[in-house]
């Protein structure tokens, strides 16, 4: 006997893998059952050749491993979630996120309320939750997207992009967490959901934290990033919003999207209040 299946990737939901038939089991024993694998087999050829020209490129081949310049981080892609791994944790790292400020920050994400609108920790073969072994930080990410780096083409998805990010944030604000590195290399897109997600949480820490001194600022912070008195607040991360993600290299921003930056960099809104702006709410009813 043959059966074909589509095989999905962990949703949103962390259930797991799915495999969903896509034909009848064929019996392999007959002709008809042999002629009907074969239309099968032709049909799947068809339709995937004719989504090779629209697919996302890959940026990251599954199994390969990619590390940063100084090599002391690493992503490795794997079926259905990613690994990362940060080296010399405690003397490289922890200056700017602890291991256990993570571990509460990751805990309080995987809360139901939370779990779509930002990345998970991904628990594979019994290894649930963040690891810290021989000073080596190990985490296992879901769901796996596409990385951004720049906004999208158009106004309408760059609206949706931003929707996407705010939702993001106001799951970590509503539990007091910042995410302090918010521009698009920690942002990705989901092509099958169509929606945009923010991820890479390891510097985040609590609002209201001291950022005045070392090892701060980041790399990409400005001088408007951080309140008075050196402290990242929640309207810092909505700061690096408007100037990180809304500053369009190849179009304009609308009125609306104009008023929305500006009252990002006031400080005017809260991340939730942001995602009720008329400039995100027309762009999600289009």
């Amino acid at each position: 006997m043959l059966q074909f299946f589509c095989i999905q990737p962990p949703g949103s939901d962390m259930d797991g893998v799915q495999a969903t038939p896509i034909s009848d089991a064929l019996d392999l024993n007959t002709a008809l059952g042999r002629l009907r694998a074969l239309t099968a087999s032709c049909n799947i050829w068809r339709l995937l050749a004719g989504y090779a020209s629209q697919a996302p490129t890959v940026p990251l081949e599954s199994g390969c491993i990619l590390r940063s310049p100084d090599s002391l981080r690493t992503i490795c892609l794997l079926p259905g979630f990613i690994r990362k791994s940060i080296a010399n944790f405690t003397t490289k790292h922890a200056q700017f996120t602890s291991f256990e400020l993570l571990q509460d920050m990751y805990s309080r994400m995987s809360k139901a309320e939370h779990q779509r609108y930002i990345v998970q920790v991904y628990n594979n073969d019994g290894l649930a939750g963040l690891q810290l072994l021989n000073d080596v930080y190990v985490v296992h990410l879901a769901p796996v997207g596409v990385p951004c780096h720049g906004p999208p083409a158009d106004l309408r998805n760059l609206a949706r992009a931003m929707s996407g990010v705010l939702r993001g944030l106001a799951a970590l604000h509503s539990e007091g967490f910042v995410h302090r590195d918010v521009r698009w290399p920690n942002v990705i897109f989901l092509p099958a959901e169509k929606r945009w997600l923010l991820i890479d949480l390891e510097h985040a820490g609590l609002n209201d934290c001291d950022c005045s001194g070392a090892p701060y600022p980041l790399q990409v912070w400005s001088e408007r990033t951080l309140d008075p008195g050196g402290k990242y607040t929640f309207r810092s991360d909505l700061r690096m919003v408007a100037e990180q993600l809304m500053m369009c290299g190849g179009f304009e921003l609308d009125e609306g999207g104009k008023d929305l930056r500006r009252q990002l960099l006031a400080g005017q809104l809260t991340a939730a209040a942001a995602l009720e702006h008329e400039w995100l709410v027309g762009a999600a009813a289009e």
